[in-house]
């Protein structure tokens, strides 16, 4: 569960609600994948930290860059492992053909 504030409201997001949401956002391009890896990415982090985060669908599309392994090589100049490279330098997911990576 994620959560969610207004200035007048604290709220519990289900998964697919959140997905929903990370959806609805018109400046983004997330797939249905692509937006369900993300929220079970911020889910664990919940789960590992013990307390719950913010959903703030601009944050996440400002935090995040989706591109192709290849893409992301040429971006950060990469020898090597790009995924390995990525999870060192931030977080990286695997989702289809694409990588969801944290911004750096």
């Amino acid at each position: 569960m994620i959560t969610t504030f207004t200035f007048t409201d604290v709220s519990t997001l289900s998964t697919s609600q959140a997905v929903n949401d990370l959806l609805a956002d018109e400046f983004a391009s997330w797939t249905y994948n692509e937006a369900k890896c993300l929220v079970n990415f911020y889910e664990d982090l919940e789960d590992q930290q013990g307390e719950a985060i913010e959903l703030d669908r601009v944050a996440i599309r400002r935090g995040w860059t989706k591109a192709t392994e290849q893409e992301a090589r040429e971006m950060y100049s990469i020898e090597g492992d790009v995924i390995e490279y990525l999870d060192n330098h931030g977080c990286c997911i695997e989702v289809e053909d694409y990588l969801l990576f944290l911004n750096f």
